[in-house]
């Protein structure tokens, strides 16, 4: 009797232990991705990464980021190279511990961007992004964690701005990306960030390009 309620007392101490870590990981959700972001941007994009707030209510499936800046590369003289200030997330609640998780929609709000030299502090950090992602596609090793990814329905970029300098700056027109990591299964926050990245860069340059010398007089 006395082994049976030992045994009783273990299983009722690893539940509330277990349930207790839960918990934890559930009320510390904010606080944890804001860490990820702010750790991982870095490696990422090769230049520093901040975040404001992140407020994250997995049973509602939504998340909400705020200030979210990176900076720019050594050699460019812009305070950074994007700054957004808010991103919001729709997201299917059953998927969210899933490898692949269901974004219904994914809104970036009001992205500020610094368009230095023709562009190239932007095209800086798409080499470095584009790098970092190169060393993850080789052979995985035993013992590595898995790569949750992402299937987003619709990605919207809208209310951004675009500055060229001296002064001048333009209004980003909205972007609308469909279905993306669909074709693949699934894509990485890396890859999401490149498809978003190579987007809002192939955007400042047409408007570069459209409002003609008057701008390219400005990188001469």
């Amino acid at each position: 009797m006395k082994t049976r309620n030992a045994i009783l007392a273990a299983a009722a101490l690893a539940a509330l232990a277990l349930g207790g870590t839960l918990w934890w990981l559930y009320t510390s959700l904010d606080s944890l991705a804001k860490s990820a972001i702010e750790r991982y941007g870095p490696e990422l994009t090769g230049a520093s990464v901040s975040i404001g707030r992140v407020h994250i209510q997995a049973t509602e499936g939504s998340a909400t980021f705020t200030a979210l800046q990176i900076g720019n590369l050594r050699g460019f003289s812009t305070p950074y190279a994007v700054r957004i200030s808010e991103l919001r997330a729709r997201i299917d609640p059953a998927t969210i511990a899933s490898d692949v998780v269901h974004v219904r929609e994914f809104v970036l709000l009001e992205p500020d961007i610094y368009y230095e030299r023709g562009g190239e502090n932007l095209n800086a950090i798409e080499r470095n992004i584009d790098a970092y992602l190169a060393r993850l596609a080789g052979p995985r090793k035993t013992g590595d964690a898995k790569r949750v990814k992402f299937v987003i329905d619709h990605l919207y970029v809208r209310n951004g701005r675009v500055h060229y300098g001296s002064g001048l700056s333009s209004a980003l027109p909205e972007l609308h990306l469909r279905d993306v990591g669909k074709k693949s299964n699934g894509a990485t926050a890396g890859e999401v960030t490149r498809e978003v990245w190579r987007a809002m860069l192939r955007s400042a340059t047409s408007l570069a390009s459209r409002a003609g010398s008057a701008i390219r007089g400005l990188f001469k």
